[in-house]
């Protein structure tokens, strides 16, 4: 995901579990299930999330860029 200075992308839905890994420092406002979070990342940070609803804010005045990976499950 690449987001410029400022932008936002509105309410989306991850239905399987997803590791976000930060590919920039990030200052973001996160809103998730009607709950709204203000977080700072760094390059290399990492976090795990199940299944979810997001919408997600950049604060900064610069680009940010993450990596989502969603993880399925193989029988």
């Amino acid at each position: 995901m690449k987001l410029g200075p400022h932008e936002s992308v509105p309410t989306h839905e991850y239905t399987l579990s997803h590791l976000t890994v930060a590919m920039t420092d990030l200052d973001v406002r996160m809103t998730t299930g009607g709950e709204t979070e203000a977080l700072q990342k760094h390059l290399g940070d990492f976090s795990w999330t199940g299944a979810s609803q997001e919408k997600i804010e950049n604060l900064s005045d610069q680009p940010l860029e993450t990596v989502v990976l969603e993880m399925k499950t193989i029988y």
